[in-house]
C-alpha cells in the first residue's frame, strides 16, 4: 500500500484535522496547534465563514467544470442556495451574473427567488421580463405556477405556451407543472404532460420514483374513473377525506382520520338508516352503529345513506352528485403548491359547519367569505376562527372540536382498561416525561397515511384509540388530536404543545375528562348535530334543514359577537411615560447652529451598532431636501465624542441628541432579529416633544433622494400617522404575533385585535413615517402603547398597526420603496428592509446609491471615533 494512502496513515488526530480544515478554508496556511490548543477564535471565525461562502458558492464551479452553461449552472447555484434558505446569497449572486450571461439571467432567478418566498405576483413580474424559451427551459414549473396565479390572460398565455410543447421539459418539470394547470382548470393541458411522461417511461426512461408518486396522484383527477353510483332513493352524504393534487399537502396524520370517525359517529347514531357507500364507507359506518353508546343511539327516522369521500381542499375536482350534504370540520385549509385554496365547495355540496377551523387567512378570499355567509353560521372549532369570521361579516360561534365527541364510539374506560398501563409520549420527548410507569413513544404522523384510503384510514385510527384505552394510563403529547381523543376516551392528559399559544387553542385548553368545559364542548356539538342530521338522514329539503340549524345557533352567534365585543383586558396596569421621557429629556443635547425658521423636523433611531451607517443616511437626508432640517436622533450608545464628531460633518443642520440609553420596556418578545430596541424609542416622541405638532421619522437603513421637505408637508387627512402599506394582512400579523405569548395573552391579543380592525386591512411598513405628534399627545398615545408593549410584547411596529388599524394616511410607495420585495423605479426613498444590507459585502439591489452617499461622507469627514 502506497505511503500516499490516507489509510496508511492512521487516524488523524483531531488538531490535524482542525488545521487542514482551517486551511482549506481560508485558503493559506495558519498558525499550528500546539499542545492541544485551537488558533486564535478570530481565525477559527473566519475560517467558518470561509467554509460556509465556499460551500454555498461550490454548485456553481461544479456545474461549470461539468460542462454547463453560466445560464444553467447560476440557475442551479440559486436553486441550491434556495434549498437551504441562504436568499440572500441567492440575490447576490443573480445581481452578480447581469452581464455575465444572459441579458433575461437575473430576472429569472430573481423570481425564483420571490416563488421561493411564496410571492407569486412579485415572481411573475420578474419571470414577464423572461423569454419564452429561457423559461420553458430552466423554471417551467415555477413559471407557469406564478403566470396562472397573476390571474390575467397575459399569464394564461404564458403558461400555457410553456405546457404547449411538453416535449421540450425536463421529467420532473413535466409533473410539477401538471399540478398547477389542474387546479387552475387547465385539466387537458395538465393531462397532455403527465401522457408525455407516460411515453417517455414506455420509452425506457426511468422516472423516480418520487416523480411516479406525484403522476399517479394526479391522475386521480386527470386520468378520473367512472363516477360512482348510488341508489337512487338514498341521501348522499359526502365524508371529508385529506387526498388532494400537492401530494406533499395531503395528510400524513392519523389525527385527520379520528376527526371524520368522530363525524361519522354523529351519523351512526341513527340505528334505522341503511348505510351503503363507495370503498367499504357503508360497511364501516354499519359497523360503527354497533359501537354507539346505547344512551346516545337514535331510532327514528329511518332512510338510506349513501357514503362518498371528498376532498377537503380541492372539493371541486370530485364526482359530486347534485344535493350531497357534509359536515364541514377540521383545520381548512392546506393550499395547493401554495397557490390557492380549495373553498367555496363543490356547488353540488351542501355544507354543515361545525368544529371548523381557518388556519389560512388567505383562504377568506370575498368569493370565499360570500360562501361561509350563505352557508352560516359557522361553527367554529377554536375562538381563534369565531373572532376571524365575525370580523369577516360572517355569523360564527364556538363548538369546540369534533374530537371530543369521539368517546361516542367507546365504552366506559374502566369497562376495557388493562391495569397497570403505561405512559404513552405521543409526538412528545419520552426523556421529559415523569413517570413510576413504562413510557411508551409513538406517533401521530407516518407517510402511510398519505397514501390510505379513507376508510382503512378510519380503522386505523379506531385501533389506535381501541389502544389508547385498554393500556393507556396516562398520556403526555403535543398533539391537539391525541389531547381530545384522549380525553373523550376518559384518559387523562398532559397536553404540551410546541407553542401554547398557537392560533388553534384558543379555548380548547386545559380540559379534563369530567371538567365543565370539555363535557360542555362534548355534548353541545352532539345536541348541534343532533337536530339537523336527523332532518338529512330523512331526506328533509336543503331549505328546511338550514332554516333549523340557524334557529339553534342563533344564541350562540349573539354569545360570540359580545365576547368579541368586550374591553380589552389588560394584565400591565396603566403606565405613566413621564418617568421615561424625563430620562431622556434629562440627557438631552443640541448641536449645531440654532433650528432656522421653519426647519423640517426629521427623527431617526439608532445605536452604536449602526454609527457608521447614520452619516450616510443623514447625507442623502441632507443633500436632497429643498429647505433647512432639524434632526432628532433617538440615540443609545452613542457618546459626547461621537455626537461632536457628527455634528462637525454636517455643520449646517441644528441637531438634537434624545439619549435612551436608560430606558428599558421590558421583554418584547416580538423584536426582529435584525433589529434593535432603538427602533422602540420613536414611540416617546409625542410626549418627549411637546414643542412640536408635526415630525417625519426615517430609518437608517434608507436612502432618499426625494425631498423629505415635501414628504414633511403631505397632507394627513385628520390621521394620526402616514406610513406605507406592507404587503401582508393585519390578521396574519395578530396571529403570529400571539405565538410569543402565553395561551391567555394570545387569545386576548388576538380577540381584541380582530374587534378593533376591519377585516382585510392591510399591515403597514413603519420605515418611513409622518407623525401628528399634537394629535398623539391628545389621545394619550405614549400612555396607550406603553402597556401594550409590557402586556404583549409588541415592537413599534406592531403598536403603530395596533392603534391605527387601518386608520392611517397611506403613504406613495416611492416614499418606501421595497427593493426586497419588488421592482422599483420612480422612487424618492428606497428602504433596505429585511436581509440584504447597502453595506454587506454581498450584492444588494440599488446599493449603489447607498455607496455614492458613503463616498460623499468619507470626502467630507474623517471616520467617526472608535468609541462609538
Amino acid at each position: 500500500m502506497s505511503t500516499s494512502d490516507p489509510a496508511a496513515s492512521g487516524p488523524r488526530s483531531p488538531e490535524r484535522a482542525l488545521r487542514r480544515l482551517t486551511r482549506a478554508a481560508l485558503g493559506t496556511a495558519v498558525v499550528p496547534v500546539q499542545d492541544g490548543t485551537v488558533p486564535d477564535a478570530a481565525v477559527v471565525d473566519e475560517a467558518a465563514r470561509s467554509a460556509r461562502e465556499a460551500r454555498l458558492l461550490a454548485p456553481l464551479a461544479r456545474a461549470l467544470t461539468r460542462g454547463a452553461t453560466f445560464d444553467e449552472a447560476v440557475v442551479a447555484t440559486v436553486r441550491q442556495l434556495l434549498d437551504v434558505r441562504e436568499r440572500q446569497t441567492a440575490r447576490a449572486l443573480a445581481m452578480g451574473a447581469a452581464g455575465a450571461g444572459s441579458p433575461w439571467l437575473p430576472d429569472l432567478c430573481i423570481a425564483l427567488i420571490h416563488h421561493d418566498r411564496f410571492l407569486f405576483d412579485s415572481a411573475w413580474d420578474a419571470f414577464r421580463g423572461v423569454d419564452a424559451e429561457a423559461l420553458a427551459t430552466h423554471a417551467p414549473a415555477e413559471a407557469i405556477a406564478s403566470a396562472l396565479h397573476s390571474g390575467t390572460p397575459e399569464g394564461r398565455e404564458v403558461a400555457l405556451g410553456i405546457a404547449a410543447v411538453p416535449d421540450r421539459l425536463a421529467t420532473e418539470a413535466l409533473a410539477n407543472a401538471a399540478g398547477p394547470l389542474l387546479v387552475f382548470g387547465e385539466t387537458d393541458r395538465a393531462r397532455s404532460l403527465l401522457d408525455e411522461l407516460a411515453r417517455r417511461e414506455a420509452g425506457g426512461e426511468p422516472i423516480p420514483d418520487e416523480v411516479a408518486q406525484v403522476v399517479t396522484n394526479l391522475r386521480r383527477w386527470t386520468h378520473p374513473a367512472p363516477p360512482p353510483t348510488a341508489p337512487p332513493d338514498a341521501v348522499r352524504v359526502a365524508v371529508i377525506d385529506y387526498y388532494q393534487p400537492d401530494l406533499g399537502r395531503s395528510s400524513r396524520n392519523v389525527g385527520d382520520y379520528v376527526q371524520t370517525l368522530s363525524m361519522l359517529g354523529h351519523l351512526a347514531r341513527h340505528q334505522q338508516v341503511e348505510f351503503t357507500g363507495e370503498a367499504g364507507l357503508g360497511e364501516l359506518a354499519t359497523d360503527l352503529q354497533g359501537r354507539v353508546r346505547p344512551e346516545l343511539r337514535i331510532d327514528e327516522p329511518a332512510g338510506r345513506v349513501h357514503l362518498s369521500t371528498v376532498s377537503r381542499d380541492y372539493s371541486e375536482g370530485d364526482p359530486i352528485a347534485p344535493d350531497t350534504w357534509m359536515v364541514a370540520f377540521g383545520w381548512h385549509m392546506h393550499p395547493m403548491w401554495k397557490l390557492r385554496f380549495g373553498m367555496p365547495y363543490h356547488p353540488n355540496l351542501n355544507p354543515i359547519f361545525a368544529s371548523f377551523h381557518v388556519n389560512h387567512v388567505e383562504l377568506l378570499t370575498a368569493e370565499a367569505i360570500d360562501y361561509l355567509r350563505a352557508h352560516g353560521p359557522i361553527g367554529c372549532r377554536d375562538w381563534t376562527t369565531v373572532y376571524l369570521l365575525l370580523s369577516a361579516g360572517v355569523d360564527a360561534f364556538f363548538t369546540g372540536c369534533v374530537t371530543s365527541t369521539v368517546g361516542n364510539l367507546f365504552p366506559d374506560r374502566d369497562q376495557v382498561r388493562t391495569e397497570p398501563g403505561v405512559v404513552a409520549a405521543i409526538d412528545y420527548p419520552a426523556g421529559k416525561v415523569k413517570a413510576n410507569r413504562p413510557i411508551e413513544s409513538s406517533t401521530n404522523v407516518e407517510d402511510k397515511y398519505r397514501f390510505m384510503d379513507l376508510t382503512t384510514g378510519v380503522r386505523d385510527a379506531i385501533d389506535r384509540l381501541d389502544d389508547y384505552q385498554r393500556r393507556y394510563h396516562r398520556i403526555v403529547t403535543s398533539r391537539l388530536h391525541s389531547y381530545l381523543p384522549g380525553t373523550s376516551l376518559g384518559i387523562p392528559v398532559t397536553f404540551r404543545p410546541k407553542t401554547i399559544g398557537d392560533v388553534r387553542f384558543d379555548g380548547l385548553l386545559d380540559m379534563t375528562p369530567e371538567g365543565e368545559a370539555f363535557v360542555a364542548m362534548r355534548d353541545g356539538i352532539t345536541g348541534l348535530l343532533g337536530e339537523v342530521l336527523p332532518l338529512v338522514v330523512s331526506g328533509a329539503p336543503s331549505d328546511e334543514v338550514y332554516a333549523r340549524w340557524r334557529e339553534v345557533t342563533a344564541p350562540l352567534v349573539e354569545q360570540a359577537r359580545a365576547r368579541l365585543a368586550a374591553p380589552v383586558r389588560m394584565e400591565t396596569a396603566a403606565v405613566d411615560g413621564s418617568a421615561l421621557v424625563a430620562k431622556v429629556a434629562a440627557g438631552r443635547r443640541d448641536v449645531g447652529p440654532a433650528p432656522a425658521p421653519g426647519a423640517t423636523d426629521v427623527a431617526l433611531s439608532t445605536d452604536q451598532n449602526l454609527a457608521r451607517m447614520l452619516p450616510v443616511t443623514i447625507e442623502s437626508i441632507v443633500a436632497n431636501a429643498s429647505g433647512p432640517l432639524h434632526l432628532w436622533l433617538c440615540t443609545r450608545g452613542l457618546g459626547p465624542d461621537y455626537q461632536d464628531w457628527l455634528s462637525a460633518a454636517f455643520p449646517e443642520v441644528a441637531i438634537t441628541f434624545l439619549p435612551f440609553d436608560d430606558v428599558d420596556y421590558g421583554e418584547i418578545t416580538r423584536m426582529i432579529t435584525h433589529i434593535t430596541v432603538s427602533t422602540m424609542d420613536r414611540l416617546l416622541l409625542p410626549d418627549l416633544l411637546p414643542e412640536l405638532d408635526r415630525i417625519t421619522y426615517i430609518d437608517i437603513d434608507t436612502v432618499t433622494e426625494g425631498d423629505v421637505c415635501e414628504l414633511a408637508a403631505i397632507d394627513l387627512g385628520g390621521r394620526s400617522f402616514a406610513a406605507r402599506e406592507s404587503y401582508f394582512r393585519v390578521e396574519n400579523m395578530w396571529r403570529n404575533a400571539g405565538d410569543h405569548l402565553s395561551a391567555d395573552r394570545a387569545a386576548e391579543l388576538r380577540r381584541a385585535m380582530a374587534a378593533k380592525h376591519p377585516f382585510g386591512t392591510p399591515t403597514l411598513n413603519a420605515g418611513v413615517l409622518v407623525l401628528d405628534l399634537a394629535r398623539l399627545r391628545a389621545d394619550r398615545f405614549v400612555d396607550w402603547c406603553l402597556p401594550m408593549v409590557a402586556d404583549f410584547g409588541l415592537n413599534d411596529q406592531d403598536v403603530l398597526l395596533a392603534w391605527a388599524g387601518d386608520d392611517y394616511q397611506r403613504l406613495e410607495p416611492r416614499w418606501n420603496a421595497l427593493p426586497i420585495v419588488e421592482s422599483i423605479e420612480d422612487w424618492a426613498i428606497v428602504h433596505y428592509a429585511g436581509i440584504g444590507k447597502p453595506w454587506s459585502e454581498d450584492l444588494t439591489p440599488h446599493r449603489e446609491h447607498w455607496r455614492r452617499y458613503a463616498e460623499r461622507v468619507a470626502a467630507r469627514a474623517p471616520a467617526p471615533p472608535a468609541s462609538a
